[in-house]
């Protein structure tokens, strides 16, 4: 069976994270991502290092299977191919800076008033109107606005996600919204604008602790590789200095774990540890007891006594043991992409689906090397690409 999107055309005007992202997912899903990139450098993300087959690991994992069209949307020409392609997109995807796409004359209502049943997705950083709407807005910034750093890392040594977590939450949120309007659009309701912003995204994700302290009026602090409202959930030195994770969502977990696996019923009989709320008041007391009793073994065979007793642990792992982790392996979830110059491995989109194979090719473009293409079906002469690549409003590569 095809795969859902197969057959739906997506324009992507995007750079750096979130909007790569939500195109990407779309992608997975059977579409195809026509890229727009600047003549010569292309999406500067493909520069924030060169380790990924000569692009970044960013962009190895966000563009392979897309096609890339190099256009200069600062010249009439230029734009003209960008409008050319938007009458051929069932979507537009985009996240230039706000304005930015309709001062082009590629902005929502430019483009929907060609062509209403268009679905067109904007993602920005603190949204199109508003005090903070022309800030700059990069993943560590809305990180920094939205309280997310005001409860990770540790008491007095905040930290950051570390990943870009404000990208991924708002070019995840606008690909739901996406497939929502396409599935309203295939019901004969037309098409959609839909805006996202990295903060609003961000915001949605932070409601336990922002929910917290708007029914409390107090303020959630860090607990670094803890967690607020439950407790042991962290890592604990065992014996040979390994760290294992440990988590009791509930009071029965605890006890389970006193008892099954600790062998020590007189912790599960504390009455400061009987409850989760008293476990947490008592954090520092019960973390010394549970250190205590890991002190007798190494970390392997606590794992293997949590795991028989079907309780909740995990091992630590660095980045270099998560390459060889056993799922990974046997779930064969890293695949290759190359580029003109080799090979890199990525992660596998996450979908398993019985009706289809979901998943971008294997291919990361290089910039324009799709131009060519693309202006073939759009009718341009051989005269007029030439005369195009002559006078920089597009590119492609050995033109």
């Amino acid at each position: 069976m095809a795969a859902p999107l197969r057959g739906v055309v997506v324009l992507a005007l995007e750079q750096a994270v979130s909007g790569p992202l939500a195109s990407r997912l779309l992608l997975d899903q059977g579409a195809t991502v026509v890229k727009i990139e600047r003549p010569g450098a292309g999406d500067f993300a493909r520069h924030y290092e060169h380790h990924s087959a000569g692009v970044s690991s960013y962009f190895a994992w966000l563009n392979h299977g897309k096609e890339s069209v190099a256009l200069d949307l600062k010249t009439p020409h230029g734009r003209d191919i960008a409008h050319a392609l938007a009458d051929r997109a069932d979507v537009v995807v985009q996240n230039y800076a706000p304005g930015a796409a309709s001062r082009l004359g590629l902005g929502p209502r430019q483009l929907r008033r060609r062509r209403p049943e268009l679905v067109y997705g904007s993602i920005s950083g603190y949204g199109e109107r508003g005090s903070y709407t022309d800030r700059k807005a990069y993943d560590l910034l809305v990180q920094a606005e939205a309280g997310v750093i005001a409860v990770t890392g540790e008491p007095g040594r905040l930290a950051k996600a570390g990943v870009s977590l404000c990208d991924i939450a708002s070019g995840t949120s606008l690909a739901l919204g996406i497939l929502g309007a396409l599935t309203a659009h295939g019901a004969g309701r037309g098409g959609a604008t839909l805006a996202v912003s990295m903060f609003d995204a961000t915001l949605d994700w932070t409601a336990p602790t922002l929910g917290l302290y708007l029914s409390t009026g107090v303020e959630p602090q860090p607990v670094g590789l803890h967690h607020l409202h439950a407790a042991p959930y962290g890592p604990f030195p065992c014996g040979d200095g390994g760290l294992l994770v440990l988590c009791a969502q509930h009071d029965r977990e605890w006890r389970d774990l006193c008892v099954r696996v600790f062998d020590a019923p007189e912790l599960a009989a504390d009455p400061r540890f009987l409850t989760t709320e008293g476990r947490v008041r008592h954090r520092a007391e019960l973390h010394a007891a549970i250190e205590a009793v890991l002190a007798a073994a190494p970390a392997e065979l606590w794992e293997q006594r949590v795991v028989a007793a079907g309780l909740a642990c995990a091992r630590l792992r660095s980045v270099a043991e998560v390459a060889a982790h056993p799922v990974v392996r046997e779930r064969d979830l890293l695949q290759q992409v190359t580029t003109e110059q080799g090979v890199a491995r990525v992660p596998r989109q996450p979908i398993r689906s019985s009706a289809a194979a979901l998943g971008g090719g294997p291919r990361i473009p290089s910039v324009g090397e799709h131009t060519e293409r693309w202006l073939r079906r759009l009718g341009y002469t051989a005269a007029e690409r030439r005369d195009l690549y002559r006078t920089g409003a597009a590119a492609a590569p050995d033109r």
